[in-house]
């Protein structure tokens, strides 16, 4: 539902939903910081973090597949910004 500015607003259960998925966001970045070292690659980030969402978590990753994504996390190299 939006409001009379289009702004959308959320019910108690779509809510409840935004909470469970940024607390799984926060384990996937806690459990991807054990191979987050010198010369691990993006698509070995991404391995991980789609077998931690799929099989620990036992969710779907967001990112796979939207607008024709076709991994499960977006990461860069250095200090390159991914979303701002």
């Amino acid at each position: 539902m939006a409001d009379s500015t289009g702004v959308l607003i959320k019910n108690s259960e779509e809510i409840k939903r935004m909470e469970i998925a940024g607390h799984m966001t926060g384990q996937v970045l806690e459990a991807v910081r054990q191979i987050i070292v010198p010369g691990v690659t993006t698509l070995e980030i991404d391995a991980f973090c789609h077998n931690y969402i799929v099989n620990t978590l036992g969710a779907i990753p967001g990112s796979l597949g939207q607008y024709g994504f076709p991994h499960t996390v977006n990461t860069s190299v250095n200090h390159v910004v991914c979303h701002g």
